[in-house]
């Protein structure tokens, strides 16, 4: 086995050894979550109304906007910290979060009052239970990734498996106890994210082996959060805009559209990340040149997993989702097609990350957070929910532009 690594080694001139080791351990971990997530979404299509769906997707989008209040920043600035050694910047970037998302939380009861002026009664008592689980949801989320920085895959695994064994169960409970409650389905979601990311944060502290904190930690994880505030602002403006415009019963179909291509790109994301460690041992011009020279066989690797999954979708659909998401079946090839390059995206934005490039980090995130929203929008205008698919093809080759640009500067201009 070891002279068939090692030969693997060679041939594609990296670390197999590492690389095969600890993707065997993520693979195993995108397998269980995308199968759960299936499992999940099969439910959903079959015992759970479009309507409530849609509005149950709308408060998760909330959300999900309302993230740059817990600093996300922070979860990436831990990659560079983490990765060299410098464990006191758990406890730091985990107090500073949970502080800050106390301002999501007001938000969010901010939209609550909304709904209950409008007399939706029943969106607005979800929106306040959303609020009120939104620290422990959204603040104490960095545990997974402190140890993945810290390459303690086992560990970050098989905790993983069982957050999100008990996420799904509440999620079946409240589907199957109170009938399909849009109020009982978010408590049951949020609140059981909340108690397993504490627990995982527990358990991270313990891999602590000291409280080194890097002089620049706070400044670099709020320079991130700065420039990932726009993107969490227009992260989910597609899924509020259908909400809020067209109704939930589209909502519903096109959050169906959208599990296929997330998942895919999910498994890309997941496999890139096995490289995130190994970033921090080598300088920027070097880490171009082995992009490049890997860049063929990324590309047909891509082309090859992206057009069977495309052609697979009609069948995946039908069968997993049942004839009544049948509408999702286009949105969800057109938004699949705009991952052929996604690879590129991942990498490049890990390296920016971890090498500390914090002018072309600001740069990417705002122009591409704001030409997506543009073309959202605009696409939404003239084309309806057609529309929103086709954007995320326009913003996925814009995004490529970007990265590939500020890249190539960043490599000429050195580590």
């Amino acid at each position: 086995m070891r002279n068939i690594t090692s030969f693997i080694g060679k041939k594609l001139n990296i670390d197999a050894q590492y690389f095969i080791g600890n993707s065997f351990l993520l693979f195993s971990r995108y397998a269980f979550l995308i199968a759960i997530a299936l499992i999940m979404n099969m439910v959903f299509s079959r015992y759970v109304s479009k309507e409530v769906y849609g509005n149950y997707q709308l408060v998760c989008s909330f959300m999900a906007t309302m993230v740059f209040f817990s600093l996300p920043g922070f979860n990436k600035a831990i990659w560079s910290d983490a990765s060299q050694g410098q464990d006191g910047s758990l406890n730091v970037a985990t107090n500073k979060k949970i502080k800050w998302s106390f301002l999501g939380s007001l938000v969010l009861g901010v939209i609550a009052v909304k709904y209950y002026i409008s007399q939706d009664y029943i969106l607005a008592l979800a929106v306040v239970a959303a609020a009120v689980c939104f620290p422990l949801f959204s603040g104490a989320d960095i545990w997974s990734i402190f140890l993945d920085s810290k390459k303690k895959y086992k560990l970050s695994t098989i905790l993983l498996f069982a957050a999100n064994i008990l996420n799904k169960i509440s999620i079946l409970a409240a589907i199957i106890f109170f009938n399909e409650s849009l109020i009982f389905l978010v408590i049951f979601n949020a609140a059981s994210i909340g108690i397993t990311n504490y627990i995982g944060l527990k358990m991270a502290e313990r891999e602590k082996t000291n409280e080194l904190v890097s002089k620049d930690f706070s400044q670099y994880g709020f320079f991130i959060t700065k420039t990932v505030i726009v993107k969490s602002l227009l992260d989910k403006i597609d899924s509020i805009i259908i909400g809020i415009f067209m109704g939930p019963a589209y909502l519903a179909i096109y959050a169906f559209a959208l599990v296929i291509p997330d998942q895919l790109a999910v498994l890309i994301t997941t496999v890139t990340d096995v490289i995130i460690p190994k970033l921090g041992e080598n300088n920027q011009h070097s880490i171009q040149l082995k992009i490049k020279e890997k860049a063929w066989f990324l590309i047909a690797v891509n082309i090859i997993l992206i057009t069977i999954v495309i052609l697979l979708t009609p069948l995946a659909i039908k069968i997993l989702f049942t004839e009544n998401y049948a509408e999702s079946i286009l949105y969800s090839q057109i938004i699949t097609g705009s991952l052929f390059v996604y690879v590129f995206e991942v990498i490049y934005s890990r390296i920016l990350v971890v090498k500390k490039r914090k002018a072309e980090i600001f740069k990417t995130n705002v122009a591409m957070s704001i030409f997506r929203g543009i073309a959202i929008v605009i696409s939404f205008i003239w084309f309806g929910l057609l529309g929103v698919a086709i954007s995320s093809i326009i913003a996925r080759l814009f995004n490529l532009v970007m990265y590939l640009y500020y890249g190539n500067t960043a490599s000429k201009s050195g580590d």
